[in-house]
């Protein structure tokens, strides 16, 4: 099943972008030379923003949720 096509505003972020995002926030803090053990989603919002992927922490959070919503583990 799948949805069919919705009006609407286009998405803000690329599935690429997307998909650095939801790298970003697998891995370390540590890996990016922070002194933080765990991720917040404000911490996480503004390291995306020093690689160029300007977004709130809220709206991080959203996408986030939806692609790990998504995510099916075998």
């Amino acid at each position: 099943l799948s949805d069919e096509q919705r009006s609407g505003a286009p998405p803000t972020f690329s599935a690429h972008q997307r998909q650095q995002l939801l790298s970003m926030a697998c891995s370390s803090p540590a890996d990016f030379g922070l002194p933080f053990s765990r991720w917040s989603h404000q911490l996480l919002s503004e390291q995306a923003q020093k690689t160029g992927i300007i977004i709130s922490a809220r709206h991080l959070g959203r996408i986030l949720t939806t692609s790990l919503a998504q995510t099916t583990f075998e």
